[in-house]
């Protein structure tokens, strides 16, 4: 099928980008240290679970726990660029996936689809 291999090749292009290689390399260079690799995921985790969270009820006092909960992993350079790296290649999924979405016509039924830029 020729959409299924077009796919493919999508991926590997996007796994030759400077933005998924520089991913990688940071995503590496923070998995050297299992303890600090362990409490990033911790902060990713929770960080999802906060955004994802409808209760808006406090909201801003449990972000703000949240981040100082983390400030000792959030100030070291090797987080720094690795949450830097992570969020780019984040942002080119998200303009891969508006490319496809503006690519086609499809009747999302007055849905209003929010992409960050």
């Amino acid at each position: 099928m020729q959409v299924a291999e077009k796919t493919r090749e999508l991926v590997a292009a996007l796994k030759q980008s400077d933005v998924y290689l520089e991913y990688k390399r940071q995503l590496k260079r923070v998995r050297e240290n299992p303890e600090l690799y362990h409490r990033v995921n911790e902060y990713r985790n929770e960080g999802f679970a906060l955004r994802n969270d409808p209760s808006e009820e406090g909201a801003l006092a449990r972000q703000e726990a949240y981040v100082q909960r983390y400030q000792d992993i959030l100030s070291q350079p090797v987080v720094e660029d690795f949450l830097a790296a992570e969020l780019a290649l984040c942002r080119k999924m998200q303009e891969i996936e508006r490319t496809l979405v503006d690519g086609i016509d499809f009747d999302f039924g007055g849905i209003e689809l929010k992409f960050e830029k």
